[in-house]
């Protein structure tokens, strides 16, 4: 489930990526690249999928992050977090594993993609992502990723490091908007989510999901 990045705007669809990783594995999608046209609808319509679907588990890596972008009204981000939330509970209740990105602070976009009055200040959007791991905390089957500090380079026009002892400009991971990731981001940032997942859940095993570089 998600927004255009899982949807591959400017990379590959994250679902064509993970059936290559897990070939053993049954894999359905439910991402939208035109999530932000009414993401509160949205994120029940993609919801009502994955329990269609029957899912075990469950990649929202950037699933909440219209919620939260898609005005500039912090009543109506309030209200559409909170029912995003009671969406994701439901899911969680049939049984699957959540596995949730928190809300980067992105400030690299291109107007014409993300209009600037529509980013949150840097403290409203800490507050929202505290509500978000207060929710996440103390519930079964729910891993909330880090997804706000692995894009923190980005804003700050850092380096990220891609493979052991190889280092490149963050930039360099997404697209000429500077909003969507690239194909070279989205292996980066789903190879660092199968680490990061094995060191959450010790026994997993290390060929579940084997992501392959793409090309230069």
């Amino acid at each position: 489930m998600g927004a255009s990045v899982s949807a591959g705007f400017g990379g590959a669809p994250f679902v064509d990526i993970i059936r290559a990783a897990a070939p053993r594995s049954v894999v359905e999608g439910a991402a939208n690249v035109f999530m932000f046209r009414d993401p509160v609808a949205e994120t029940r319509i993609q919801v009502d999928k994955a329990i269609g679907f029957r899912a075990t588990t469950v990649i929202a890596i950037d699933f909440l992050f219209w919620n939260i972008y898609g005005s500039p009204d912090p009543a109506w981000r309030e209200r559409a977090l909170t029912s995003a939330l009671a969406e994701l509970e439901r899911l969680r209740a049939t049984g699957a594993w959540l596995v949730l990105g928190d809300i980067p602070h992105v400030v690299t976009a291109a107007e014409w993609m993300l209009p600037r009055a529509q980013v949150p200040e840097a403290a409203d959007l800490a507050t929202f992502n505290a509500t978000i791991a207060r929710w996440a905390e103390g519930r079964e089957r729910v891993l909330l990723v880090p997804f706000a500090s692995w894009a923190a380079p980005l804003a700050a026009g850092a380096e990220v490091e891609i493979t052991p002892g190889e280092r490149v400009a963050a930039r360099t991971l997404v697209g000429p908007d500077g909003l969507h990731a690239n194909a070279l981001g989205v292996w980066f940032l789903l190879d660092k989510l199968d680490h990061w997942i094995e060191g959450k859940l010790p026994g997993t095993p290390k060929d579940a999901l084997v992501f392959k570089r793409p090309p230069s």
